[in-house]
Protein backbone atom coordinates (compact mmCIF):
# COMPACT_ATOMS: atom_id res chain seq x y z
CA UNK A 1 0.00 0.00 0.00
CA UNK A 2 1.24 3.69 -0.65
CA UNK A 3 1.43 6.34 2.01
CA UNK A 4 -1.24 8.67 3.07
CA UNK A 5 -0.56 11.92 2.48
CA UNK A 6 -1.72 14.91 4.01
CA UNK A 7 -3.69 17.51 2.96
CA UNK A 8 -2.32 20.82 2.00
CA UNK A 9 -4.16 23.53 4.15
CA UNK A 10 -4.04 27.40 4.54
CA UNK A 11 -1.62 28.46 7.55
CA UNK A 12 -4.74 29.19 9.68
CA UNK A 13 -6.41 25.67 9.32
CA UNK A 14 -3.20 23.77 10.48
CA UNK A 15 -3.15 25.80 13.05
CA UNK A 16 -6.29 25.57 14.81
CA UNK A 17 -9.03 24.25 12.66
CA UNK A 18 -12.39 24.88 13.76
CA UNK A 19 -15.36 22.74 14.41
CA UNK A 20 -17.19 23.31 11.18
CA UNK A 21 -13.68 22.93 9.20
CA UNK A 22 -13.34 19.42 11.13
CA UNK A 23 -16.69 18.91 9.91
CA UNK A 24 -16.24 19.46 6.32
CA UNK A 25 -12.98 17.90 6.03
CA UNK A 26 -14.78 14.52 7.69
CA UNK A 27 -17.44 15.11 4.82
CA UNK A 28 -14.83 15.08 2.31
CA UNK A 29 -12.97 12.45 3.57
CA UNK A 30 -16.45 10.32 3.39
CA UNK A 31 -17.38 11.21 -0.03
CA UNK A 32 -14.30 10.17 -1.11
CA UNK A 33 -14.66 7.10 0.28
CA UNK A 34 -10.76 5.36 0.61
CA UNK A 35 -10.33 7.70 -2.14
CA UNK A 36 -7.24 5.42 -3.47
CA UNK A 37 -6.42 5.33 -7.31
CA UNK A 38 -4.52 3.11 -9.15
CA UNK A 39 -2.21 5.73 -11.70
CA UNK A 40 -0.96 2.91 -14.48
CA UNK A 41 1.39 4.96 -16.77
CA UNK A 42 4.80 3.36 -18.13
CA UNK A 43 6.51 6.80 -18.23
CA UNK A 44 7.98 7.51 -15.04
CA UNK A 45 7.40 11.61 -14.99
CA UNK A 46 4.47 11.71 -16.04
CA UNK A 47 3.45 8.26 -13.21
CA UNK A 48 5.31 10.93 -10.64
CA UNK A 49 3.55 14.23 -11.79
CA UNK A 50 0.06 12.57 -11.76
CA UNK A 51 0.43 11.10 -8.58
CA UNK A 52 1.73 13.97 -6.91
CA UNK A 53 -1.08 16.11 -7.94
CA UNK A 54 -4.21 13.60 -7.25
CA UNK A 55 -2.19 13.13 -3.49
CA UNK A 56 -2.35 17.08 -3.21
CA UNK A 57 -6.40 16.92 -4.41
CA UNK A 58 -6.77 14.25 -1.27
CA UNK A 59 -6.65 11.00 -2.99
CA UNK A 60 -4.35 8.41 -1.97
CA UNK A 61 -2.54 7.36 -5.11
CA UNK A 62 -0.81 3.63 -6.24
CA UNK A 63 1.53 3.44 -8.89
CA UNK A 64 2.29 0.89 -11.56
CA UNK A 65 4.42 0.78 -14.40
CA UNK A 66 2.25 -1.50 -17.01
CA UNK A 67 -0.65 -3.25 -17.07
CA UNK A 68 0.86 -6.55 -15.59
CA UNK A 69 1.83 -4.79 -12.84
CA UNK A 70 -1.52 -2.87 -12.04
CA UNK A 71 -3.39 -6.44 -12.02
CA UNK A 72 -0.95 -7.49 -9.21
CA UNK A 73 -2.06 -4.68 -7.18
CA UNK A 74 -5.89 -4.53 -8.03
CA UNK A 75 -5.70 -8.89 -6.66
CA UNK A 76 -4.23 -7.03 -2.98
CA UNK A 77 -6.65 -3.80 -3.04
CA UNK A 78 -9.31 -2.62 -5.32
CA UNK A 79 -9.36 1.26 -5.82
CA UNK A 80 -11.85 3.81 -5.70
CA UNK A 81 -10.89 4.30 -9.61
CA UNK A 82 -8.34 3.09 -12.24
CA UNK A 83 -6.37 5.78 -14.81
CA UNK A 84 -4.72 4.11 -17.37
CA UNK A 85 -2.48 5.01 -20.19
CA UNK A 86 -2.90 2.93 -22.98
CA UNK A 87 0.31 2.76 -24.65
CA UNK A 88 2.46 0.38 -22.81
CA UNK A 89 4.96 -2.10 -22.91
CA UNK A 90 4.47 -5.55 -20.92
CA UNK A 91 0.60 -5.11 -21.11
CA UNK A 92 -1.24 -2.13 -22.20
CA UNK A 93 -4.10 -0.27 -21.22
CA UNK A 94 -6.71 -1.59 -23.49
CA UNK A 95 -5.63 -5.78 -22.46
CA UNK A 96 -5.71 -4.15 -18.86
CA UNK A 97 -9.44 -2.96 -19.20
CA UNK A 98 -10.24 -6.35 -20.82
CA UNK A 99 -8.51 -7.94 -17.71
CA UNK A 100 -10.19 -5.42 -15.45
CA UNK A 101 -13.90 -6.42 -16.90
CA UNK A 102 -13.33 -9.84 -16.87
CA UNK A 103 -12.45 -10.04 -13.37
CA UNK A 104 -16.50 -10.43 -11.28
CA UNK A 105 -15.43 -8.08 -8.64
CA UNK A 106 -13.70 -5.45 -10.56
CA UNK A 107 -16.68 -5.05 -13.31
CA UNK A 108 -18.01 -2.51 -11.78
CA UNK A 109 -14.36 -0.25 -11.21
CA UNK A 110 -13.95 2.86 -13.06
CA UNK A 111 -11.29 3.47 -16.04
CA UNK A 112 -10.24 6.01 -17.23
CA UNK A 113 -7.76 5.50 -20.04
CA UNK A 114 -5.42 8.11 -21.12
CA UNK A 115 -3.54 8.28 -24.29
CA UNK A 116 -1.53 11.03 -26.41
CA UNK A 117 -2.44 9.23 -29.63
CA UNK A 118 -5.53 8.17 -32.35
CA UNK A 119 -8.82 8.29 -31.02
CA UNK A 120 -9.44 4.71 -32.44
CA UNK A 121 -7.65 3.77 -29.40
CA UNK A 122 -10.20 5.39 -27.15
CA UNK A 123 -12.73 3.96 -29.09
CA UNK A 124 -11.76 0.35 -28.90
CA UNK A 125 -10.83 0.86 -24.95
CA UNK A 126 -14.46 2.22 -24.03
CA UNK A 127 -16.05 -0.73 -26.33
CA UNK A 128 -14.14 -3.01 -24.05
CA UNK A 129 -15.41 -1.40 -21.05
CA UNK A 130 -13.29 1.86 -19.86
CA UNK A 131 -15.80 4.43 -18.74
CA UNK A 132 -13.71 7.62 -20.06
CA UNK A 133 -10.80 8.77 -22.06
CA UNK A 134 -8.18 11.71 -21.33
CA UNK A 135 -6.28 12.90 -24.34
CA UNK A 136 -2.52 13.64 -23.50
CA UNK A 137 -1.00 16.42 -22.53
CA UNK A 138 -3.45 16.31 -19.90
CA UNK A 139 -5.39 19.32 -18.55
CA UNK A 140 -5.45 18.71 -14.61
CA UNK A 141 -9.02 20.51 -14.33
CA UNK A 142 -10.43 18.05 -16.74
CA UNK A 143 -8.96 14.97 -15.51
CA UNK A 144 -10.39 16.11 -11.65
CA UNK A 145 -13.91 16.41 -13.24
CA UNK A 146 -13.53 13.32 -14.69
CA UNK A 147 -12.54 11.62 -11.57
CA UNK A 148 -15.29 12.93 -9.19
CA UNK A 149 -18.04 12.78 -12.07
CA UNK A 150 -17.17 8.53 -11.84
CA UNK A 151 -16.81 8.45 -7.68
CA UNK A 152 -19.98 10.39 -7.70
CA UNK A 153 -18.44 13.59 -6.10
CA UNK A 154 -19.97 15.70 -8.67
CA UNK A 155 -23.48 16.05 -10.70
CA UNK A 156 -22.00 16.16 -14.33
CA UNK A 157 -19.38 16.35 -16.02
CA UNK A 158 -18.78 19.16 -18.54
CA UNK A 159 -15.57 19.93 -20.27
CA UNK A 160 -15.46 22.51 -22.35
Amino acid sequence: MGPRSSKILPHEARSSPSEKERLVQQDISRNLGDGLILVVEDDADTRMMLSVLLSRRGYRVWEAENGRSALEKLEIEKPRLVLTDLQMSVMNGIELVENIRATERLQDLPVIVMTAYTSQLCEKAMELGANDFIQKPIQLEVLLKKIEHLLGTIQCCETD
